[in-house]
């Protein structure tokens, strides 16, 4: 008894189903089914309608379109059948027939596609010194409509870089710290040219200039690295940069030191094309020299 229960429970559910598939094609065309809308056939032309089995009116342009099946027309090809409200059709002179819960009037329109305007002029780049951005646009002339066409990308980025460095945010120039400037007297030159008799003030003040070290983050390498002795640069090493007294300014600081967080640009010496963006991480380091190897370490130049 259970089991029989059981099954004219499922059968109603499934009846109960199929009765709510009001909107549903039927499994059989049968057209005693198929209502004739009142409104009028201009075209005189029919096709079938979503379920292939009634006759509908082809409509044209700014005509009345839709409802279930398709049972007050199919737009002729280009057109699109775009919802409306059901004041369109019962405005029509010809309408008196009533609206179903499941019908959903539009009017027969012509696709409208996204008209935009031509691309403007490259902005300026972002960044005077080092690697920015630059921007472009275009607007939109006309949204589209009717299922045209949805507008495509508006806006474009690409990549810049400028040279155009002051102060403390020159470009910096890098080389590896084998290439460390010596000592004076380190070299047997130094040794057979005559000693400078008198010093002047900047050479008395520069001669007490001693080495000190800026860390930095790599943040980016070109690819024009590869292939030079930059390529060995890691992004995920951090980098230790002396500057030696030859080639500090009358302040003491080096070109290219950069602020503390800020972003700034760097080129490896004698490698062609390759340059990077890097971040300065701390204050200097007095008296220091890049010698720890946990560090990828090289020199200002």
């Amino acid at each position: 008894m259970r089991n029989l229960l059981f099954i004219f429970g499922i059968i109603l559910i499934f009846l109960n189903l199929n009765a709510g598939a009001t909107d549903s094609c039927p499994n059989v065309c049968d057209k005693l089914n198929c209502e004739e809308s009142a409104i009028s056939c201009e075209s005189g032309v029919f096709v079938k309608d979503q379920c292939d089995c009634c006759d509908v009116c082809l409509r044209s342009r700014n005509q009345i379109c839709g409802g279930l099946h398709a049972r007050f027309g199919k737009c002729e090809p280009g057109l699109e059948c775009v919802n409306d409200n059901s004041e369109a059709f019962m405005n029509d002179e010809d309408s008196e027939t009533e609206e179903g819960d499941d019908d959903v009037i539009g009017v027969c329109q012509a696709p409208q596609d996204c008209v935009l305007s031509p691309w403007s002029p490259w902005s300026k780049c972002s960044e005077q010194c080092g690697f920015g951005t630059m921007k472009r646009r275009r607007v939109i002339l006309q949204a589209p409509t009717n299922g045209g066409k949805s507008c495509p990308i508006r806006h474009e980025k690409k990549g810049c870089f400028q040279q155009n460095c002051k102060g403390d945010m020159v470009l910096a120039q890098i080389l590896p710290a084998e290439f460390r400037r010596q000592p004076f007297g380190a070299n047997l030159y130094d040794n057979i040219l005559p000693e400078k008799k008198e010093l002047t003030t900047i050479q008395k003040i520069r001669k007490s200039f001693r080495s000190h070290c800026v860390n930095f983050k790599l943040m980016s390498k070109h690819p024009y690295c590869k292939g030079t002795w930059a390529e060995k640069l890691k992004l995920s090493k951090p980098m230790c940069v002396e500057c030696q007294p030859a080639i500090m300014d009358d302040n003491g600081f080096c070109k290219g030191e950069g602020i503390v967080g800020n972003f700034t640009s760097w080129v490896a010496t004698n490698a062609k094309s390759c340059s990077g963006l890097w971040m300065r991480v701390g204050n200097k380091i007095p008296n220091c020299k890049c010698v720890d190897q946990s560090f990828q370490n090289f020199i200002f130049v």
